[in-house]
């Protein structure tokens, strides 16, 4: 990890600090740009020709059974069974809450109603590969689940035995999710965008992956479907005051880094010695982790200390960053929460760490990155619902807007909305 002062940085070295990994287009895109021409072109026989090439095994049956969901349970362990209900009965407590509601505004001259109407059928993406995320299954389904989406299509990879994940089945079973099938990676998008035999198209595809996945969701958006959010590597940056525990700001900071290699695990403290302090918790925590490999290339790269001895400059550089995460260990931190304008999420106060928002909070763990947060929000009911405008007006109400219309239209050189218009003002 590095060190540096935020003060003794021109504007120029001030701006690199806000460089962190991204998903990067270039040879990738054109690899995914090709898998999905198979998909799409080929369907199913594509993807159990990418099952055998990219995970080593050959399906005869793309879709999960019944029978490997009873497995599934069987094989995961009671605790985390009840962990897992647990989470998702918090998730759907919060997002019961986000439920927009429809409006309607009664004018002289008629009615304007805004409508939320649910997509009928999502697709979630549960990742695989180094690590297995049941989490991320709960956090896909169950916000389209209460927005009312009546079909939710799961596309997951399959191990070399060609069996899925166990977590993220028990994930699926708990939910209620049935249409569960084995594909990963941008293939897996590829089907859910376009349809094959086997998996149904879907309108919106959901769910955090690899580069591949990733540029392969933005190459399905320019075609129509539509997705959570851009994603890239994930990160915390976390600003602490004088009073802030070194130890828990190390913890946090390592939380973050056993993600990714190129996940990025900032700090700002207050001062030289605190920086010091939190590095050397760092180091010591870092050769206890299993992950310590993955954390340490992760910290090396774009892990840093940055020293900042004021709270407000602090929050000035946070809303320049706009991180996935941000933490707020300082003293009365829920007073500076109004202050935060571009973060996926914010944890307040030091009890508040950020993997309780990962598990079992009941806020969303799909978040924007890289910066994204500037312009986007984090995955909520909201996502999966559309807004549908009804406007009916009255016979005096074409009355009072007629005049204006028919002036616009003209101003437009739009004749027949005009002309539509005059029609119903001589009735």
């Amino acid at each position: 990890m590095k060190i540096v002062e935020l003060s003794k940085l021109s504007g120029v070295e001030r701006g690199k600090l806000f460089v962190r990994s991204s998903v990067e287009a270039g040879d990738v895109c054109v690899r995914v740009e090709k898998i999905m021409g198979e998909v799409r072109k080929n369907g199913d026989s594509a993807l159990k020709r990418f099952a055998l090439e990219f995970d080593g095994v050959n399906l005869n049956d793309l879709r999960v059974s019944e029978r490997e969901f009873e497995d599934a349970l069987k094989q995961v362990k009671p605790s985390v069974v009840s962990a897992l209900e647990f989470a998702k009965n918090n998730l759907e407590r919060v997002c019961r809450k986000q439920k927009p509601k429809n409006s309607k505004v009664k004018i002289s001259y008629g009615v304007v109603e805004q409508l939320f109407v649910p997509l009928e059928r999502v697709g979630v993406y549960a990742p695989g590969g180094k690590a297995s995320y049941p989490s991320s299954l709960l956090m896909g389904v169950v916000p389209a689940q209460v927005a009312g989406v009546k079909e939710i299509v799961v596309c997951t990879p399959p191990n070399r035995e060609g069996k899925v994940d166990a977590s993220v089945l028990a994930a699926c079973k708990i939910c209620g999710v049935k249409k569960v099938f084995k594909a990963g990676g941008a293939q897996a998008v590829a089907a859910m965008a376009f349809g094959t035999e086997s998996i149904p198209r879907v309108q919106k595809i959901v769910g955090p992956g690899n580069v591949f996945v990733a540029t392969a969701k933005m190459l399905a958006r320019a075609k129509g479907v539509e997705i959570d959010l851009p994603a890239g590597p994930s990160e915390v940056l976390i600003i602490c005051d004088e009073r802030a525990d070194a130890s828990l700001v190390a913890a946090d900071l390592l939380a973050q880094a056993e993600h990714d290699e190129n996940a990025s695990a900032v700090a700002l403290v207050a001062s030289r010695s605190q920086a010091e302090e939190v590095l050397e918790q760092v180091e010591l925590q870092l050769a206890r982790l299993a992950r310590k490999e993955i954390a340490g290339k992760s910290l090396e790269r774009f892990g840093l200390l940055v020293v900042c001895p004021r709270v407000e400059d602090a929050l000035d550089f946070a809303n320049e960053y706009a991180p996935e995460h941000l933490e707020l260990l300082v003293k009365n931190a829920r007073s500076l929460v109004g202050k935060v304008r571009n973060a996926g999420a914010v944890f307040v106060g030091s009890w508040s760490a950020e993997a309780f928002g990962d598990y079992t909070a009941g806020s969303n763990h799909v978040l924007p990155t890289s910066g994204s947060a500037r312009v986007f929000s984090g995955l909520g009911v909201d996502s999966f619902m559309k807004r549908v405008n009804a406007i009916e007006l009255s016979e005096n109400g074409v009355q009072a807007l007629g005049s204006a219309t028919v002036e616009l239209a003209e101003a437009e050189g739009l004749g027949a909305h005009a002309e539509s218009v005059r029609k119903r003002m001589r009735k």
